[in-house]
């Protein structure tokens, strides 16, 4: 039987479980989170390598067979306008763009119509690096290329982008490689990024430290298919049409720096992740696996005045980065959260949402949100309890829909181990004194029909008593029994 002494205890330890807190990482840049494997963890932190102004000269070049359409103009405010305040935005003002940009229009030697240049093929052949010879000598006596970082070169026409990080022509002020890129008159702010970012100085060893890889599938943008397949609107260098850097880009351009922290067998890490869109806060939890494996979560927002303004859906995505892969055939590949739908975007997880790699031992829930910011719970155990309530935290997320980070999760003093429903508004999830009280009126209720049934009984056995004596006084009267008699005498 449970005592009103034993009553008040229990609620009492309700009270200090509740008021339990969950440890939270929050750091200013991004979070590296080790799973316990052997990781090499220099290989994983990187320095702001793309940092302050990137001088790039605009070289314009014409053929004999193409003249130009576009306004210098345009294309100077498309670089040194557009582009540069985009670059400003994703790099969180570390890097800028810096230059100047040819006051005419050079001509090439060799007509357009005899140079392979107007196809996606056309990058990795002779006839580009042809056409930007000519282009750079046409230019040479009047440029010293040795004062830029890069050379962009705009051709008239219909060229087809790309960028290199050596297009192996000199010069004649400087014989350091001639990094840059091409682009054509008709190109938009994001072909110049995309571009762009292909040279950068990074932290991206396959590449010698220069440069983003391609983001999207060469196999099927050989074929001519829809290519960006692995990450869909998340990053640019996927060709998507959205302008934003996913925080793995900007990552190993430097512009985000991570923290060691160790997370056990049971240990879960809880971090409050910020939007990547920020410019402080955690925006970036990094898991290696190895030394060339990693897992990545951030959090994307339609924030206005950045890039991502535009995106299709808001959440927590996850993806995984594979280094031993080569540009082009699926370094980044984004986590679906909705597979059902057939496309990237709509892949980012929201409160509720799971990740689980039984095989690496990671699992990931988006716990609850935060502002603008989501809470997400990593573990190398599918069995966590963050909050010590009882409950396994990845049965709370995706089953029970309580919140791994509160033993209470309503607040109605009823441990979610008990109270299952801690959504729910109904009983036992209202507030303590109604369930006191229903409690009392019950047993207020109970102990009155006992009592009425106590009475009722008795009158009912009176009754009986009364009828069954009546009955023997007149058996007795008609036997003419004399009552005078009967009477007890005096003393």
């Amino acid at each position: 039987m449970l005592r009103v002494t034993d009553l008040a205890s229990f609620f009492l330890l309700l009270i200090v479980v509740g008021c339990t807190t969950i440890p939270t990482y929050s750091t200013d840049h991004a979070l590296h989170v080790s799973s316990g494997l052997p990781v090499n963890s220099s290989a994983h932190i990187r320095q702001v390598v793309a940092k302050g102004p990137q001088r790039i000269i605009v070289l314009l070049a014409e053929f004999p067979d193409k003249n130009h359409t576009t306004s210098i103009e345009t294309i100077r405010n498309t670089v040194f306008v557009e582009v540069d305040a985009l670059y400003q935005e994703v790099s969180y003002g570390l890097m800028w763009i810096a230059g100047d940009i040819t006051d005419r229009w050079y001509r090439v030697q060799t007509p357009l119509s005899k140079l392979d240049l107007q196809q996606w093929t056309s990058w990795q052949k002779e006839d580009m690096r042809t056409f930007v010879r000519e282009a750079v000598a046409a230019a040479d006596n009047d440029v010293d290329f040795g004062n830029y970082d890069f050379v962009i070169i705009v051709a008239a026409g219909k060229v087809w982008p790309n960028a290199r990080c050596d297009y192996g022509v000199s010069r004649n002020d400087t014989a350091s490689p001639l990094k840059g890129l091409v682009v054509n008159e008709n190109s938009d702010i994001g072909t110049y990024a995309h571009e762009l970012g292909h040279v950068l100085p990074s932290n991206y060893k396959p590449f010698g430290g220069c440069g983003l890889p391609d983001l999207y599938s060469y196999e099927l943008q050989a074929k001519n298919e829809t290519s960006n397949v692995w990450i869909g609107p998340w990053d640019l260098m996927a060709g998507s049409w959205n302008l934003g850097f996913c925080a793995w880009s900007r990552f190993t351009l430097g512009w985000l720096t991570p923290e060691d922290v160790l997370m056990g067998p049971a240990m879960p890490i809880v971090v409050n992740l910020q939007p990547l869109e920020r410019d402080s806060g955690t925006r970036m939890i990094l898991i290696p696996l190895n030394d060339t494996a990693s897992y990545v979560i951030e959090v994307r927002r339609k924030m206005e005045l950045t890039s991502d303004y535009f995106l299709p859906a808001e959440g927590v995505l996850i993806y995984s980065v594979n280094l031993d892969k080569k540009s082009g055939y699926g370094v980044l590949r984004v986590y679906d959260g909705e597979p059902a739908t057939k496309t990237l975007e709509d892949a980012p997880l929201v409160v509720g949402g799971a990740f689980e790699d039984q095989e690496n031992h990671v699992y990931i829930l988006v716990a609850d949100i935060n502002g603008q910011g989501f809470t997400v719970v990593v573990s190398s155990s599918k069995n966590s309890d963050t909050d010590g309530d009882g409950l396994e935290d990845w049965l709370e997320v995706t089953q029970y829909g309580t919140s791994p980070l509160k033993v209470d999760t309503d607040g109605d003093l009823w441990q979610d181990s008990i109270d299952l429903s801690s959504r729910d508004s109904t009983m036992p999830n209202g507030p303590i004194i109604i369930t006191v009280l229903f409690s009392l009126l019950v047993a207020v209720l109970m102990m009155k029909r006992r009592l009425v049934f106590s009475t009722r009984k008795c009158r009912e056995e009176f009754r009986d008593a009364w009828l069954s004596a009546r009955d023997e006084i007149g058996s007795l009267n008609r036997l003419g029994f004399d009552w005078e008699s009967a009477k007890p005498k005096p003393l």
